[in-house]
């Protein structure tokens, strides 16, 4: 329906407003985040090679089938707790980073959360492939009637990106499965990955998507880091 790209658009006499598509998930899409307008025109002074537009990109997927998603970072609590039922993570972040998010409260909990998060996504490829491999033996040697939800999602995920820093995310992100109808809202500097499903996708017109694990494409691991709100909670 040409109408609604607005009467501008139908004449080309500015840009089409927003983007949409229909996306098949079969292997998990990457920990990815899109940048707010300032930060879109920054990126795209910078590295036009790699930020094509200098537009931001909010963007809402619509489930048309069960459909698994990661999106913004579960609750402070429920991160130490994933922390501490997962020693090869502590291995990464270090305990002094667990217990920083442990103890924080107020504005001390997005300072402690970026900087647990920023150890665990730039930390050696190495280290991280040696603690996803012990992860996965651990996981595997425990029944799978006995196995955490988020353990069983971790070894999947491991299984389509092995030794990839993005698995550990799992344990930080929000996990949704949204029903048929259901919709997720991925606000600008926000952390999201899809999983698994069949969706809509609208999104403002551009291409500006900042990577970090589970991706052969290009990472900016430190500007992702950088650009997260670290708002943190229920999705």
């Amino acid at each position: 329906n040409p109408s609604l790209a607005g009467s501008g658009a139908a004449t080309g006499s500015s840009p089409v407003p927003f983007l949409f598509k229909i996306l098949s998930v079969r292997t998990a899409l990457s920990i990815q985040a899109h940048p707010d307008k300032k930060l879109a025109q920054e990126l795209h002074a910078k590295r036009a090679d790699m930020y094509k537009d200098d537009n931001h990109k909010p963007e809402m997927a619509i489930a048309i089938t069960p459909f698994e998603a990661l999106c913004g970072f579960q609750r402070h609590t429920s991160i130490v707790a994933n922390c501490n039922a997962c020693p090869e993570l502590v291995d990464i972040v270090g305990e002094e980073a667990v217990s920083a998010l442990d103890s924080a409260s107020g504005p001390e909990v997005k300072r402690a959360l970026r900087a647990l998060y920023t150890r665990v996504m730039t930390a050696s490829p190495d280290k991280v492939s040696k603690k996803l491999q012990e992860l996965m033996d651990r996981i595997e040697a425990t029944s799978e009637m006995l196995r955490a939800p988020v353990d069983t999602l971790a070894h999947r995920i491991h299984a389509q990106y092995p030794g990839d820093v993005g698995v550990f995310c799992v344990y930080l992100l929000n996990y949704r499965c949204l029903q048929p109808g259901e919709a997720l809202f991925m606000a600008a500097n926000e952390p999201h990955a899809y999983i698994y499903g069949d969706c809509a996708e609208c999104m403002a017109c551009s291409d500006n998507v900042v990577r970090a694990g589970l991706t052969p494409k290009f990472k900016d691991t430190n500007v992702l880091c950088d650009m997260l709100t670290y708002n943190n909670g229920p999705v």
